[in-house]
């Protein structure tokens, strides 16, 4: 319960109040559970004042020192905190519910855990501020400064920014949708990978902001924005203008950017099943014929990340294309992925006959020579075929016969077993083609006995002897490539 005297005090007006906090420095005052419903304290001095479970619905506190100030279980509800310095107090047992924040200074408050949704932020300091554990749903932070915020991966969605200072804020990944952030400052801000359909930043701040891989559609308002340069990467790389002397012209960045308002933006994270892609465009292309659907541009972000830019018309529901596409492309790109995994248990299998064959050379040599002419070759990197008849039926491998007059065989197999021992090594390693083709070539220029092999093979079977030797289930090196290097030294 409230000490009498000190609510006394308290109800003799906020000049009084604070000229008998001045006269008793060292005086803890208790005011808990008061009843000061609608009391006017602006600019009162309630620093370290015990206020538990006080009822404090609609009370002015505008410019209060609460400042380690007690209270928990108080009731605020339509109190106005506007200016009031809250330093120092616990503010995650408190219900702020309907409370107004407007020009509070937070940035030196600890808020985790602390339910902001639906309350009155605007021109709130919440500078450097983490919100990964605050609930801001609904909240009003139209004006707010929020520079260095981290905001990342946060639904912002429902909340009013406009006017909002978030310059070098990070907002990586967060959900901007239908945001109204008109007029906010943004400058140097990290837009990366944030969902920002029908967002308003008509009249904001972008200049230095990097916009990677961001989310917008025919909704978003771009007009009026402000911007000298923008990064397409984060860690400042991949500035537009990229000339660091040049800036963007005064509404430059809105007729370049526009561009991706008319586009549907497909992001593929792993790279791209080509053929799956093909035929989920086409079905998508012969379904929606009315959106006139053309492919408008393919960006290679790295480290896996492939965009693809897809122009349509726009009364076109992009939301619904991009669902329909990827619903189909998920499941021709599963089928193919069957039908690669069925191949390469055919390539092992096929290698480990292929070397069985060959390390008996030595000793039963013309068998093995008999032998290999008799086994398949399979070409593994043939084309799938039609994606339909894929997935519908799956593809046929033919087995091509190769014969060799009996002249040739003997070369053909000491030099197969030497480049296929060389091929095998390498693909255990999963080397790109260029670095297959590359050391495949410097071990025929270091290795003159290998080499005299290829051309001794090379005359006397002609390109068929070579085409035997190099096609490797992994990697097949064309032999008019291998003559020319035969030739050229």
């Amino acid at each position: 319960m409230a000490e009498k005297e000190h609510l006394a005090r308290l109800k003799q007006g906020v000049e009084a109040w604070d000229r008998w906090r001045e006269e008793n420095p060292d005086l803890k005052p208790d005011l808990s559970d008061a009843k000061l419903e609608r009391a006017n304290l602006g600019g009162a001095d309630l620093s370290g004042v015990d206020l538990y479970g006080a009822i404090l619905i609609g009370v002015d506190l505008t410019g209060a020192n609460l400042s380690d100030a007690d209270l928990t279980g108080a009731d605020l509800y339509g109190a106005i905190l506007s200016g009031a310095d809250l330093s120092g107090i616990d503010l995650s047992g408190v219900d702020f519910s309907g409370v107004d924040f407007s020009g509070v200074d937070f940035s030196k408050i600890d808020l985790y855990g602390v339910d902001f949704s639906e309350l009155n932020l605007r021109g709130a300091i919440l500078s450097k501020m983490d919100f990964s554990e605050i609930d801001l749903c609904g909240a009003d932070l139209s004006g707010a400064i929020l520079r260095g915020a981290d905001l990342s991966e946060i639904d912002l969605s429902e909340i009013d920014l406009s006017g909002a200072i978030l310059s070098e804020v990070d907002l990586y990944g967060a959900i901007l949708s239908g945001l109204n952030l008109s007029g906010a400052d943004l400058s140097g801000a990290s837009l990366a990978i944030v969902q920002a359909r029908g967002t308003d930043f008509r009249g904001a701040t972008l200049t230095g902001a990097c916009i990677q891989d961001w989310h917008i559609n025919a909704d978003t308002k771009l007009d009026d924005v402000v911007c000298e340069y923008i990064y397409l990467k984060q860690g400042k790389e991949e500035r537009r203008p990229s000339d660091p002397s040049q800036t963007f012209a005064l509404g430059e960045f809105t007729k370049l950017f526009q561009k991706a308002q008319e586009t549907l933006d497909l992001i593929f994270r792993n790279g791209v099943d080509w053929k799956a892609f093909a035929y989920a465009f086409q079905q998508l292309q012969i379904e929606n014929e009315a959106d006139e659907l053309a492919i408008a541009s393919i960006e290679n972000k790295g480290n896996g990340v492939v965009v693809i830019r897809i122009k349509a018309a726009p009364t076109a529901d992009r939301p619904k294309l991009h669902g329909d596409f990827m619903q189909v492309y998920e499941v021709v790109h599963k089928t193919l992925e069957a039908q690669y995994q069925a191949r390469l248990e055919d390539k092992d299998k096929h290698i480990n006959q292929l070397f069985a064959l060959v390390q008996s050379s030595q000793s039963q040599n013309s068998e093995v020579t008999k032998r290999m002419a008799d086994t398949p070759k399979f070409n593994f990197n043939a084309p799938v075929g039609n994606v339909a008849d894929t997935v519908q039926a799956g593809g046929k491998m033919q087995a091509i016969q190769h014969n060799y007059a009996a002249e040739t065989k003997q070369n053909l197999a000491e030099a197969a077993k030497e480049i296929q021992d060389l091929l095998y090594q390498l693909s255990l390693t999963n080397p790109s083609s260029t670095d297959v083709v590359a050391a495949v070539h410097q071990e025929i220029r270091r290795n003159p006995t290998l080499k005299a092999r290829l051309i001794s093979a090379l005359k006397a079977g002609g390109l068929e002897a070579l085409k035997s030797i190099f096609d490797h289930p992994l990697f097949s090196i064309p032999a008019e490539t291998v003559k020319g290097w035969l030739e050229a030294e």
